[in-house]
């Protein structure tokens, strides 16, 4: 994320914050640090330097604990990146043990995960029989190609959705905040979610589906490896254009089937997918290494102008 100002816009900033939140709540104070602040020397005196890996490489710093957390792009990962650091987790089994074979750094699963405390089952949004909620990136999203055109009332939510790319009649708005994601998805008899090409090959589970499960949402989404034990068939999977509007039809037609799945999936998330979870899972993984490494003091430069010390505005 280059800065703070765009940081409404960026998922993986949420993220972060959720993560800090659990570390904390775990007794391990935590700092965020954005693209422009990764050099300095407030980055460099931590201990351990986790980076959440989404499209720009970060710095190594000598004497850190330098760990890779690689939750999405994973046509970006190469042996030389993963190489660089200490410990990588990545975010698909399947990829883990594939690349494992192809480094000498240890790779371990962690999938993406969400927090309770903010995904909630409290349908304070606008309800819709059908919900998408992501930006366009200048491409259309094979979910929205797969349904439209429908007689079913669909919403859509995010940027740069030109007339070119989708009929203005379905979209309902532009930038839903976070703070309000999970009561759109509560309200919604269904969400829709969908894959980059890319994360759905290489079974990398969108972090869309943990929010929604989390909210209490019935979501259907493209097929991706793991997502059945992931969400104990909470989540149902589309193979065809034709499959996702027959699944539709039965799905609005069957609203007690859609509470009993969004339950178990919910349930799913609440008992292995929350950020505590994760915390943990990183602590139990970086403090058995943390405590052979040499104490190394950086240089301490001048503060980024800005920021605070722990990362965010001033």
């Amino acid at each position: 994320m280059p800065d703070w100002d765009v940081g409404a816009n960026w998922g993986d900033l949420h993220f972060a914050r959720h993560l800090q939140r659990s570390l904390r709540r775990l007794g391990w104070p935590t700092r965020l640090h954005l693209l422009p602040a990764w050099d300095s020397w407030s980055a460099a005196r931590d201990d351990v330097s986790l980076h959440l890996f989404g499209l720009a490489e970060a710095p190594i710093h000598p004497g850190q604990l330098n760990v890779l957390w690689h939750i999405s792009h994973p046509d970006r990962a190469t042996p030389e990146l993963y190489d660089r650091y200490d410990l990588v987790f990545v975010a698909s089994d399947s990829f883990a043990n594939w690349i494992g074979d192809r480094v000498n750094v240890p790779v371990r699963p962690l999938h993406q995960a969400t927090d309770p405390d903010r995904f909630r089952p409290e349908p304070t949004g606008p309800r819709h029989e059908l919900l998408f909620v992501g930006n366009s990136r200048r491409v259309r999203r094979h979910i929205l190609e797969d349904v439209l055109p429908t007689e079913h009332e669909l919403a859509v939510y995010g940027t740069g959705w030109t007339p070119e790319l989708l009929d203005p009649r379905y979209l309902a708005g532009d930038l839903v905040p976070n703070s309000e994601l999970g009561g759109h998805y509560a309200a919604a008899s269904i969400v829709l979610s969908d894959h980059w090409p890319d994360m759905q090959a290489e079974g990398f589970m969108s972090n869309r589906l943990y929010d929604a499960a989390a909210a209490g949402a019935f979501v259907i989404t493209d097929e991706v490896d793991g997502l059945e034990p992931e969400f104990d068939g909470g989540i149902v999977a589309y193979h065809d254009a034709g499959h996702l509007r027959a699944l539709i039809d039965h799905y609005l037609d069957h609203p007690e089937e859609r509470r009993a799945l969004a339950e178990r999936a919910r349930q799913a998330v609440l008992e292995r997918h929350t950020f505590d979870h994760r915390a943990r899972e990183i602590i139990e993984a970086i403090e058995p290494l943390l405590g052979s490494r040499p104490l190394v003091v950086p240089d301490q430069g001048a503060a980024p102008s800005g920021q605070t010390s722990d990362g965010g505005p001033a």
